[in-house]
């Protein structure tokens, strides 16, 4: 009955439990190490007290630690009491964030995926950092005990110069990895192949791609994406014009955009885009949720033949509101 109770209690009230009596406080606090996450920066001041507080054993040293689950802001990996922390046996690191800077110490990165690499979730890489000196070693990319095989969620941040290396080291990151998430916030689609193979794609129920801008060849390669098991598609592109062409968008890519929804139109429920020309759209029998940025079209191409299952509509106006035509019908299902 009472492990009922701890399991049943919210985060604040376990907290509660802790100061009630030991038995009380290990119960909880075993139950607080599988619902809490730590966030940890190399940079931040504190780090050593930290370390010394918990790592150190010089508080409490009898009582239970409450937490197990990290989320690792690393930088150069040349912090000790940064990377003692990560190596901590009990320790689980469910998100990493790898800047990738040209001062990187490999051989502690190598170490840590090593040890640490199974039971990674999260994966975040190129966060607003410039990192365009990065060159991954031979021995880091060629270490087979290397092995990520419990990543879900892979995120790339291309905010700095493209480096081509990153895709070497994002390949080998992920060859074991059965994605189920990944968000590219990238300059253009042409490297989508390097990031994208045909075993990741079988797995991916979340694709969100936020795209700088993209040419009528880049968009053939969306054409090409097939994930059989997609549930949430986001596509977003800042530029829909080519070079010379400034503010005149391309039809063609709109419709190579729709034939991209196509291609996953039978098991999408949330799609999400800037570019969408709706009357384009196949029939999406299970989509349930769609949002559309930059709306242009007319609110009577939500329509139940192409939308069956559609129940929630959100879209935003960026030009002057046009009346409903004559002799619209609602869809009857979106509330």
């Amino acid at each position: 009955v009472f492990a009922i109770f701890i399991e049943t209690l919210s985060v604040d009230v376990l907290k509660f439990c802790r100061l009630v009596c030991k038995s009380w406080n290990h119960a909880a606090c075993k139950e607080l190490r599988a619902r809490s996450c730590v966030s940890l920066s190399e940079n931040k001041q504190g780090l050593k007290d930290f370390k010394k507080l918990v790592f150190d054993g010089d508080f409490f040293p009898e009582m239970p630690f409450p937490f197990q689950n990290i989320k690792a802001y690393g930088h150069s990996f040349k912090n000790a009491s940064f990377n003692d922390f990560l190596h901590i046996p009990f320790m689980v690191i469910e998100s990493l964030m790898l800047p990738l800077v040209g001062n990187t110490d490999q051989k502690e990165l190598e170490k840590l995926l090593v040890a640490k690499g199974p039971r990674i979730k999260t994966l975040v890489l190129n966060v607003r950092h410039e990192n365009y000196r990065f060159r991954p070693n031979p021995a880091l990319l060629a270490n087979e005990q290397i092995q990520l095989s419990g990543l879900k969620n892979l995120q790339l941040w291309e905010i700095c110069p493209r480096n081509l290396n990153n895709f070497k080291l994002i390949k080998k990151l992920t060859q074991y990895s059965a994605l189920e998430k990944i968000v590219l916030m990238i300059k253009d689609a042409n490297i989508l192949d390097q990031i994208l193979s045909p075993v990741n794609l079988l797995t991916i129920k979340i694709l969100k791609l936020v795209i700088s801008q993209a040419s009528t060849k880049d968009f053939e390669q969306l054409e090409n994406l097939h994930m059989p098991s997609l549930r949430d598609l986001e596509v977003r592109v800042h530029k829909m014009w080519d070079k010379g062409q400034e503010n005149s968008p391309n039809e063609g890519k709109f419709q190579q955009i729709a034939s991209f929804v196509e291609n996953v139109s039978s098991t999408i429920k949330v799609l999400t885009s800037n570019v969408l020309r709706l009357k384009l759209l196949p029939v999406c029998p299970k989509l349930e949720e769609i949002h559309v940025y930059e709306f242009k079209s007319c609110v009577s191409d939500f329509s139940l033949d192409t939308f069956p299952a559609l129940t929630s509509i959100n879209f935003s106006v960026i030009t002057c509101w046009r009346r409903l035509e004559n002799g619209f019908i609602p869809h009857p299902k979106v509330t």
